[in-house]
């Protein structure tokens, strides 16, 4: 008859039988917090789980988060049950759209309260609005969003503003009466193929709509997803294999209608299984783009390469970046393609070297470091400017001093190794005996540094 609380860093293990109480008692799941049910039924009056969205960063209090309840078809609630979810990691939320799912039915009308003030009465598009995703029109038109009222759905995507003239900050989501607790873990891929062309078709939104923390499971490459942070007004891209969807979380990929996709438990293993190709094929590179004195990257870019590769677009190989680069409070990166802005750039490999143009933008000027976090082990990185060979990314990170705005002449260049390329034992170069190296890119001799620094063949440094 009491209501138990699992706060965060705390998971309560129940199990060993059925629970016959005649008066079930109330379950909170905080922040953090998980229940872990083994055997037998767990029988609770109320029921409220915990969540709140963030920026995924290293700092715990605006990171990302929520409660669990592992094997959730074990809870029975024979009250009610309530999704609390924090939208900003400010403590107030500001003006603007934020991306949710929930994991349950919830009527939009008559289902949403605040949490600061269970009193207060929430006008429907008043005090909020409740927008849902369509694949189909986001490949005719480009505009993602419809006005919705109705039910909402566990694992569809939604986005809620609020009259950000009050102190309003979590917003409670009330099951509907007679509904399941939980949503399906398998997602139903939408393809419309309305859009004229590729780059358009299959943008599919998807959410954590469980009472646990998941990972994606998709059949083919690397898949990459983008998760809107509303605090730094951009889309975050992120590989699907290394990143925990807590509940009520949103995310987009883009998928064909041949792909299946499944949401499995974060603490399982997500399988990802690399189609055959034929001809030569570079797996991804990933570079990072990190401020000055972070510790977390503000963006991320993945480059491969292949002979087969012909400049058009390729869903799974090519991944359009989502935003307006030049409205986000944190610095971007992106490849640049036949006029589209790219966050995974499939580049065709041509006698071992493939190139492309970079953009990036930051919102002030400041120092960043360009890294390469996974790289294939049979190809070189090289950063370009003004198409020429300035740095070996592959062999360390390079300094971008950034001014405000957008940065052109960036470049990359991507080099197949092969032996007969890199000659080792350079005696001397400006004084520096050890670690040096010379190298062909594309028809001209090299020598890099054990830095990445790189001179021509008469040892001037290139710049």
């Amino acid at each position: 008859g009491v209501t138990v609380t699992v706060e965060n860093g705390v998971t309560l293990t129940i199990g060993d039988g059925d629970s016959f109480r005649e008066q079930a008692g109330n379950l909170h799941v905080a922040n953090g917090g998980k229940v872990q049910l083994t055997t037998g039924e767990l029988i609770v009056n109320n029921f409220t789980l915990d969540a709140q969205l963030g920026i995924n960063t290293n700092n715990a209090s605006t990171s990302a988060n929520s409660g669990q309840v592992l094997h959730e078809n074990q809870l029975k609630v024979n009250g009610d049950a309530y999704f609390q979810l924090a939208l900003d990691p400010s403590g107030r939320n500001t003006y603007g759209w934020y991306d949710f799912t929930v994991p349950f039915d919830v009527d939009v009308i008559g289902g949403i309260s605040i949490a600061e003030d269970p009193s207060a009465v929430m006008k429907f598009n008043v005090n909020y609005a409740v927008m849902d995703y369509t694949e189909a029109k986001r490949a005719v038109k480009g505009k993602d969003w419809n006005k919705f009222q109705g039910t909402m759905k566990p694992g569809k995507v939604y986005t809620i503003a609020l009259d950000d003239d009050y102190d309003w900050n979590t917003v409670v989501f009330k099951k509907k009466a007679s509904a399941a607790l939980t949503g399906d873990r398998t997602l139903v891929t939408e393809y419309s193929g309305l859009g004229a062309e590729t780059k358009d078709n299959g943008w599919n939104g998807f959410g954590n709509g469980t009472l646990h923390h998941t990972e994606l499971n998709v059949d083919g490459e690397t898949q990459i997803i983008q998760v809107y942070d509303h605090a730094n007004r951009c889309y975050q891209p992120r590989e699907a294999k290394d990143f925990t969807i807590v509940v009520g979380m949103t995310f987009f990929t883009q998928l064909t209608q041949e792909e299946t996709v499944e949401l499995v438990a974060a603490e399982g293993n997500t399988k990802f299984l690399a189609p055959s190709r034929e001809g030569r094929n570079v797996d991804n590179f990933r570079l990072s783009l990190t401020a000055d004195g972070n510790t977390y990257a503000s963006d991320y870019l993945w480059v491969s390469a292949d002979e087969e590769a012909t400049g058009d677009y390729i869903i799974g190989r090519d991944v359009l970046k989502m935003g307006t680069m030049n409205e986000s409070n944190v610095a971007r990166i992106w490849s640049v393609r036949n006029g589209m802005n790219l966050c995974s750039n499939n580049l065709t490999l041509t006698d071992n070297n493939a190139i492309c143009d970079l953009k990036l933008y930051a919102p002030k000027a400041m120092t960043y470091s360009l890294a390469i976090e996974k790289a294939p082990e049979d190809a070189n990185l090289y950063l370009t400017y003004n198409g020429n060979v300035i740095w070996d990314l592959t062999a360390s990170p390079y300094s971008l001093d950034l001014t405000k705005g957008t940065t052109e002449g960036y470049g990359l260049q991507l080099e197949v190794i092969n032996a007969p390329q890199i000659t080792t034992g350079v005696d001397e170069i400006d004084g520096e005996k050890e670690g040096n190296r010379k190298v062909l890119i594309g028809n001209d001799i090299y020598i890099i540094t054990k830095e990445g620094a790189i001179f021509n063949a008469t040892g001037k440094k290139v710049k």
